[in-house]
């Protein structure tokens, strides 16, 4: 078995999620997904990978077994960004239809933050506490994490 954090991964239009060795850079394991994989993100301890597809889905996979735990359709337009909670227990996505979702690792949503705008990125703070979005119209918002601004 490869140790998941010697891995980097890669998003592809091709509809897969490719595992990559960073000591032999050869690829290790291919991600299969219906649609575009436009984002994704490893979980803080490595033991998870999140992609997000131009069909608004995203699948939460097992990278110990290299499964996918979960599919959830969860935005109505590609997902732009994926990111981790500091502490690994949620994740954001945000996505061309104009909001931000904070899911837990089951995909059972948190919150749900609507922006007004496509949002090209939402990323959370160090502590977890805050998240920021930034949205098309080059306005970033800065969120507490329970979904207020």
């Amino acid at each position: 078995a490869v140790r998941v954090s010697l891995l980097a991964a890669t998003a592809s239009e091709d509809g897969k999620a490719r595992l990559w060795s960073l000591a032999s850079g050869s690829c290790v394991q291919v991600l299969e997904d219906d649609s575009k994989v436009t984002t994704l993100a490893f979980s803080p301890d490595g033991k998870q990978l999140v992609t997000g597809s131009s069909d608004g889905a995203i699948r939460i996979w097992n990278l110990l077994s290299g499964s996918c735990s979960s599919v959830i359709q969860v935005h109505t337009e590609p997902v732009t960004s994926l990111s981790f909670a500091p502490k690994g227990g949620a994740f954001v996505s945000s996505s061309s239809d104009g909001t931000a979702e904070i899911r837990d690792l089951r995909g059972d949503r948190i919150s749900t933050l609507r922006c007004g705008e496509p949002v090209h990125s939402a990323v959370f703070s160090p502590d977890g506490g805050t998240l920021a979005t930034a949205c098309q119209n080059s306005v970033v918002q800065v969120w507490a994490v329970g979904g207020s601004r």
